[in-house]
């Protein structure tokens, strides 16, 4: 708790910083905030879930960031690749890593062993999806600590940290000196 602390947020994309950043300010207390960013809609899970999280981190001191990268722009480039994005989109995205051949074999397990029964270019399609909510949850957990957070604390997913790849590793990336530490 204090001044500092970041709690970054898989549950909702850069468009809610604004109605985040209402709260962190004090304007709206845990329900009107819960309404504002349509939570059922932006996240599916019971809010309830979540509540003593907002509760405890305001009581703390906490700043939220909402981390993920806004469904619209995870679609397309689901669909249609980096080279398919209008020029707009391409700068919206963070460095992309799409090279780590350790991950992409863990995530296509995932798939597989699963029993999906998905062409090579849907895997290809679903993997840039996972890089890209990777990769926005870390540049901006990454941009907290350079912008004068003392630590930034995510929460995410187990499919976004599992073996120390997904989020860790890329913030790992843009934080050499940084120390992460990953709690499943």
């Amino acid at each position: 708790a204090g001044p500092g602390l970041a709690v970054g947020l898989e549950m909702l994309s850069w468009d809610k910083q604004e109605v985040l950043d209402g709260f962190n300010r004090g304007d709206l207390d845990v329900k009107a905030f819960a309404d504002a960013v349509d939570w059922k809609k932006s996240w599916g899970f019971d809010f309830g879930l979540y509540a003593p999280i907002f509760e405890t981190g305001r009581a703390g001191g906490a700043r939220f960031l909402a981390l993920n990268a806004p469904k619209e722009l995870v679609r397309s480039l689901r669909k249609n690749g980096v080279d398919g994005l209008s020029a707009d989109d391409v700068a919206r995205l963070p460095e992309l890593d799409l090279g780590d051949e350790l991950h992409r074999r863990w995530f296509e397990g995932i798939f597989r062993g699963a029993g999906h029964p998905l062409k090579d270019e849907e895997v290809d399609g679903f993997y840039r999806a996972q890089v890209l909510w990777d990769e926005s949850m870390a540049d901006r957990a990454a941009a907290a600590i350079k912008g004068g957070a003392r630590q930034v604390v995510v929460i995410a997913g187990a499919g976004h940290v599992a073996a120390g790849r997904g989020i860790p590793q890329r913030i790992e990336r843009r934080l050499a000196d940084e120390g992460v530490l990953t709690i499943l």
